[in-house]
């Protein structure tokens, strides 16, 4: 679940349907169906993040009733008690592309085991402080996916296109996604010139 999710199911008719409004009734999911509906399925995804007051770099994050904290090393001015905002990427590319292959082995019927990711984000963050030109650049994301199966070759073939086909944070990587940036301060908009962006549709300025 997701923080503040939409939970009805989109009106338009041509329109993908809302994931988190499908029936979570066994032999009636998403998962159960012989493919995916013709009009698609949609997901949005709202979480709450904030600074813990008092803790230098400590973060705690809400979705829905879980609730998780996020540091950084001493390095950069946390106690390195909780993984890295980067660390929790990396997790969040692993973890989806694990939930891919399994969701598309069950809904093809392929039988695997012992399932894992191994997940490389390589970036450089440099510019300077002083002149404002901070900037960071990534060098690439690599995923290593493991798993055992005895489904043939071209089964698993078309599993692996499935999962990463149907892999949010993969796409999230290599699709160019317009970001929506917007920032308050003393509870008033405020604007910065190259940075922030009229709000999206639905969201308070």
């Amino acid at each position: 679940m997701t923080d503040g999710a939409d939970t009805t199911a989109t009106g338009a008719e041509d329109g993908p349907i809302n994931g988190f409004a499908m029936s979570a009734e066994v032999g009636k999911r998403g998962i159960d169906l012989p493919d995916i509906p013709v009009r698609g399925v949609r997901y949005d995804a709202t979480i709450t993040t904030e600074a813990v007051e008092g803790k230098p770099q400590l973060k705690r994050g809400v979705s829905g009733d879980f609730e998780v904290f996020c540091d950084e090393p001493p390095q950069v001015g946390g106690q390195g008690r909780y993984p890295t905002p980067m660390d929790y990427m990396a997790m969040a590319t692993g973890f989806c592309l694990l939930t891919q292959i399994e969701r598309y082995a069950f809904m093809m019927k392929i039988s695997v085991s012992n399932i894992h990711v191994r997940v490389t984000f390589r970036k450089t963050l440099g510019g300077s402080l002083r002149q404002g030109t901070v900037f960071n650049e990534w060098q690439g994301v690599d995923t290593h996916l493991t798993f055992d199966s005895d489904a043939s070759p071209e089964d698993l073939a078309h599993l692996i296109r499935n999962a990463k086909g149907g892999c949010f944070a993969e796409g999230l990587v290599v699709q160019p996604v317009p970001l929506t940036s917007t920032v308050e301060v003393n509870g008033s908009t405020f604007e910065v010139e190259g940075v922030t962006s009229a709000p999206a549709e639905g969201v308070a300025g």
